[in-house]
């Protein structure tokens, strides 16, 4: 047992069973630097903070966006288009992908716009999905769904930028593993001269990484142990690089036991003394500075720590396995070399560190000036774009260069405003005072367009701004007032229409009538009372017939006088019959026209005129209350404007009403033409023109007031910076409502004249007028059988009194003749009755037509009057139109037409849900902003833009509908800012921890004070010069003329933890030499000792970085620059300055001395 123990037997089995045990539970490395190895932001900042809202913003679901990038040699084809259009359609409807939201090409006006470039070979398309795979995963059935033939396509984003980078670093490390291995080894055989040293030397390191890695991974896996994907990385280069320099130590302290005649126990016990605790001491400062980067912030630097767990495994591995080996092999290890050759000297350091000891002040300013270039340059622009890490021939790499070729660098990574409200924003507030700020955002320096709610496709949609409407507002005016000026025409037509119809006339020609008829009646009396005339005359002539035998002689003159009396009787009767069929032509014509009228039908239509005239009054009243509402309470001025909106939309439903109810009248006086113009054809057709141009007028005058109606909706709740035309607005108003009202009353006393003739003409119905007609055919053939018998008495009085000589025959037939006439006489008396009778009828229906005519003639004149009035109102309208359009035209080309105004129902409406829906939130109360830059969105430039931006918004948003809402931004260009602020500020606070922990760790191991000042100031020195070297380089070899934003960083922390091994090495021997009292010849001899170690472990470790190289990653290339500079400054640098120490501090030394051997 005693002989296991010596050969240290225990310590191999239990390193064999933990890394077992490590081996078998070691994770999914890859799977997990996925997931847990992303860098990730404190939630304080602005792009989590936005982050945070867009999960809001899909119910509280986390979300990626990739682009698909869809590109051809030539112009895509309708044919591509669509089928581009249908793979997105299937992508929708893919549970398995679980797509949110697709944003299509083709999908709208405005996404052709957006996404298709101007060249036509390339469109685009916005895929967003749910974070529950793996992105590599999403990524993989992205590209395969939608590839077509004819067509590259890709999928990009940051997402799937960052995971091919991922992939890169990973094969990165695994060359890294190799070549660091095969370089390891081929140094350390060169160093030994040995094959089986490198074996061992790399088999104690790969047993502290396999156990170091498990343990780290685990931790993540379990408790979240911070990870990146540079942890692997750094934790190779690291535990090779200084683990093979702990081994050339030891190695070189057993060898040097072994050569001086010790036995392999003993040798092993010797480099365990010596080198051991150089070894320990060394590996607790770099355990001591990476194991302090667990106090930083930023969780992307303390992943680091990791590399403080690998330092602890490998000390425990390099102080108990390697000494298995050494106790078990002792000089075999070193086979075929020999061991009695001792340890080498370097000449290298022995001469630095003597020149600088004679010459400590010229050597101190020449290392202070060749670190000065490097101090000058501290401040360079750091480059935090993950893509230029990626190669070229990776999918996601090569869309990014497509879009930026075809769209611009600015498309390739598009920024987000997200803007949470605690009210609803699909409101006319609040989307005005969105594209209000889209507006102001679009003005920002470094911005080429912002798509937002109002501004879908990155420009205004003009007819969602006041200058559009109050184009169309002025567009309906003009419409409105050239109708005013026919519906003026017209009524001026047919007022002189009435002018021209000369009533007068016409009045006096019924009063002829009616004169005649008092004529016609006169002479009927006389008539009648002829006839009784004639008939007692009858019988006195039958009474002389009796008597003429008696009287004979007088005889012939009796006859002579009765045949020149009834001669005169015909003739009067022949006028009388002429007179009484003038009479009745008349009648009949004046009784068939107003029976052909049928007034009912009129009157209808003019109460339907009179109603529709009433609520166009009532609108007007309406509107003018609205304004003047609108006047007195202008805080109120949206309510006031819905009112004149809900006036102005009653106004137009009556100009509605108005315009059926003139067309209707129209079309019934239409129907009354013919007999209008079988009367009079010239006087027919000018109404027939009034009425076509009334009825035009009317369509015109409606089609204004909806036009009007529309532009009032259009205007109401926005009506900024009106105060000043508000009072001229309402005077106009007034003016409409006066002009109105003349309107009406005109209208009115037409309606009520035309009623009122209609009803005197209706009052002759036609049955009264066919009793009329009939008892006037009655007299009329009474006359005529008066005037038949009137002349057959007069033939028969002439026969008579050609017969004289024979009547005394005849006396007796004479007798008898008269004695029927006289019989007859009573018929002839009861016709002449009737007749009377029937004039008499007839004279009173006329005298009552002339009565109503004369109130007619009045009642046209006061018809004439209205339609002057109703003239004056419509020259009211047309000069309150003027007076508008000279305010409203002026008001559109101001500054106000470019103010946003969204009608409420546009809001709701189907073409507008679309903007809506991809813009805000399904609550309404997130919004957010698409912002692309003119530059790359990774430049300094662009982020310098974004922080002014930033200002400029915060300072904005505190004013106005969005003041109570919080405001983030989000995207690549906001996280490089965020991760320069953070890596830049906490990289000087993690820096400043591990600078004072490493310090206090030298303090201890050195037992001063200023070595451990020199030393730091060495370290910072070479990492100032190296950084900067390491820029040129990166420059001019590989065209990357910035350093990556974390070179910086881990080149920091290798060359401080590094380089303090050295120092601690070159420090611990100088301590440990006591014996040479000299402080000046014990530097040199430690120079000389150490010197062969160091620059050995440099370059192992300088390859172990070199093999960084073939990784492709700009961030390793550049940090293995960095750090094999800074070896090369601090192999020539550390001798020098140490030496200039200890030169510059003699006297101390020799009376710190002098006092240690007194003591």
């Amino acid at each position: 047992m005693s002989k296991l123990m010596k050969k240290h037997v225990p310590a191999l089995v239990i390193w064999i069973v933990i890394v077992a045990i490590s081996l078998v539970t070691m994770p999914n490395i890859s799977q997990l630097v996925r997931e847990k190895g992303a860098i990730k932001l404190p939630n304080n900042v602005e792009s989590q903070q936005a982050a945070q809202i867009e999960k809001k913003a899909n119910n509280n679901k986390s979300v990626r966006t990739y682009i698909a990038v869809f590109n051809a040699e030539k112009p895509i084809t309708g044919d591509q288009s669509d089928q581009i259009k249908s793979k997105l359609k299937d992508l929708k409807s893919d549970h398995d992908l679980s797509v949110t939201t697709i944003m299509g090409p083709n999908d709208n006006e405005q996404t052709r716009k957006q996404l298709i470039a101007k060249d036509k070979t390339t469109q685009l398309a916005q895929i967003t999905v749910k974070t529950n795979q793996p992105v590599t995963k999403q990524v993989e059935q992205l590209q395969k769904k939608i590839k077509i033939s004819g067509l590259k396509s890709y999928v990009t984003g940051i997402d799937a930028i960052n995971s091919d980078f991922n992939t890169v670093a990973e094969k990165g490390i695994q060359k890294t593993e190799v070549i660091a291995i095969i370089f390891i080894f081929i140094v350390l055989v060169i160093v030994f001269h040995s094959p089986i040293v490198p074996i061992i030397s790399l088999l104690n390191v790969g047993v502290a990484f396999l156990t170091s890695l498990s343990i780290i991974m685990n931790l993540a896996d379990k408790f979240d142990f911070p990870i990146s994907n540079f942890t692997q990385v750094f934790l190779v280069v690291v535990l090779f690089g200084i683990g093979t320099d702990y081994n050339i130590l030891l190695y070189n302290y057993f060898k040097q036991s072994l050569s001086e005649g010790l036995s392999a126990e003993e040798s092993t016990r010797a480099a365990l003394k010596h080198g051991g605790r150089t070894v320990l001491y060394s590996g607790i400062s770099v355990l001591i500075g990476f194991s302090v980067l667990a106090l930083a912030k930023f969780s992307f630097y303390q992943s680091a720590v990791g590399v403080a767990i690998g330092v602890l495994v490998l000390l425990a591995v390099l102080l108990t396995l390697n000494f298995f080996f050494m106790s078990t092999l002792g000089a075999k290890m070193f086979w075929p070399s020999k061991v009695k050759n001792g340890v080498k000297e370097s000449k290298l350091w022995h001469g630095l560190s003597k020149v600088s000891i004679a010459q400590p002040v010229i050597i101190l300013g020449v290392l202070l000036i060749a670190g000065l270039p490097g101090l000058f340059n501290t401040s360079m622009r750091l480059n935090f774009n993950n893509a230029d890490e990626v190669p070229d021939s990776y999918p996601a790499k090569k869309g990014y260069v497509v879009i930026q070729d075809h769209f611009g660098k600015g498309m390739s990574a598009p920024a987000t405003i997200y803007i949470e409200s605690n009210k609803r924003l699909d409101n006319q507030a609040s989307l005005a005072a969105i594209d209000e700020l889209t507006e102001y955002l679009q003005k920002e320096p470094g911005v080429k367009s912002i798509n937002s709610v109002t501004q879908p496709g990155g420009s205004k949609i003009k007819q969602l701004y006041l200058k559009d409407q109050l184009k169309t507002i002025n567009k309906g005016i003009d419409t409105s007032e050239k109708g005013l000026k026919k519906i003026k025409s017209g009524l001026e037509g047919a007022n002189n229409q009435l002018a021209a119809a000369n009533i007068d006339e016409s009045i006096g020609k019924v009063q002829q009538l009616a004169d005649g008829t008092n004529q016609l009646q006169s002479g009927t009396e006389q008539l009648a009372s002829g006839v009784d005339q004639y008939t007692s005359g009858a019988a006195q002539v039958d009474n002389g017939v009796q008597t003429l035998n008696s009287q004979l002689p007088t005889l012939a003159g009796g006859v002579n006088q009765l045949s020149t009396s009834t001669q005169q009787l015909a003739g009067g009767m022949g006028q009388l019959k002429q007179g009484v069929n003038s009479f009745v032509g008349q009648a009949n014509k004046l009784l068939d026209a107003s029976g052909s009228m049928n007034a009912s039908e009129i009157k209808t239509q003019l109460n339907t005129l009179n109603s529709s005239v009433s609520q166009l009054k009532d609108g007007s009243t309406q509107l003018s209350g609205g304004i003047g509402q609108l006047q007195g309470n202008f805080p109120s001025l949206n309510t006031g404007v819905n009112q004149l909106s809900d006036s102005s939309k009653q106004l137009s439903g009556g100009m509605s009403q108005l315009k059926q109810g003139i067309d209707t009248f129209v079309t019934q006086m239409t129907q009354l033409l013919p007999q209008i113009e079988a009367q009079d054809a010239k006087q027919a057709a000018a109404i027939k023109e009034q009425l076509t141009k009334l009825q035009s007028s009317t369509a015109q005058l409606t089609q204004g007031s909806a036009d009007l109606s529309n532009g009032i909706g259009q205007v109401q709740n926005k009506v900024p910076a009106l105060s000043g035309g508000v009072d001229q607005l309402n005077t106009n108003s007034q003016k409409l409502a006066g002009g109105m009202a003349q309107l009406q009353e005109g209208v009115n006393t037409f309606s009520a004249q035309a009623n009122q003739i209609l009803a005197s003409l209706g009052d002759q119905s036609p049955e009264k007028a066919q009793q009329i007609k009939n008892q006037i055919n009655q007299l009329q053939s009474s006359v005529a059988q008066l005037a038949q018998g009137s002349n057959q008495l007069s033939g028969g009085v002439g026969q008579l009194n050609n017969k004289v000589p024979s009547l005394t025959n005849g006396v007796d037939q004479l007798g008898a003749g008269t004695s029927q006439l006289a019989a007859n006489g009573a018929q002839l008396t009861s016709g002449a009755q009737s007749a009377a009778s029937a004039t008499s009828q007839v004279n009173a229906g006329v005298q009552t037509l002339n009565t109503q005519l004369k109130d007619l003639s009045t009642k046209v004149t006061q018809l004439q009057d209205g339609l002057k009035s109703a003239e004056d109102g419509l020259d009211q309208l047309i000069k309150g139109s003027d007076q508008m359009k000279d305010y409203l035209v002026p008001l559109q080309k101001s500054y106000i037409g470019d103010n946003f105004y969204i009608p409420k129902k546009m809001i709701t409406s189907k073409d507008f849900k679309p903007s809506l829906d991809t813009y805000m939130s399904d609550d309404r109360k997130i919004t957010h902003m698409l912002m692309i830059f003119e530059g790359d969105p990774n430049s300094e430039k662009v982020s310098q833009e974004l922080v002014d931006l930033q200002k400029d918004l915060d300072s904005k948003i505190k004013h106005g509908d969005l003041k109570d809402a919080k405001v983030a931004i989000d995207g690549q260009t906001s996280q490089n800012n965020d991760l320069r602020n953070i890596a830049n500020g906490d990289f000087i606070r993690t820096a400043s921890i591990m600078i004072i922990g490493i310090g206090v760790a030298l303090m201890v191991v050195t037992e001063s004070v200023l070595q451990p000042m020199t030393i730091i100031t060495t370290l910072l020195l070479t990492y100032i010069s190296s950084l900067w070297l390491a820029r040129v380089i990166s420059k001019w070899v590989l065209g990357n003329a910035m350093l990556s934003w974390n070179t910086p960083f881990f080149s920091f922390i290798m060359l401080v933890a590094l380089g303090v091994d050295y120092s601690i090495f070159l420090m611990i021997h100088f301590k440990d030499a006591k014996d040479i009292r000299d402080m000046k010849e014990r530097m040199l001899d430690s120079a000389k000792v150490i010197g062969p170690v160091v620059i050995s472990a440099a370059i192992i470790l300088s390859g172990t970085f070199a093999a960084l190289m073939p990784s492709g990653v700009t961030t390793l290339i550049q940090v293995a620059l960095a750090v094999i500079i800074g070896l090369v400054i601090l192999v020539i640098a550390l001798p020098m300055s140490m030496s200039v120490l200890i030169s510059l501090t003699e006297w101390h030394n020799k009376r710190m001395y002098q006092k240690n051997s007194n003591d």
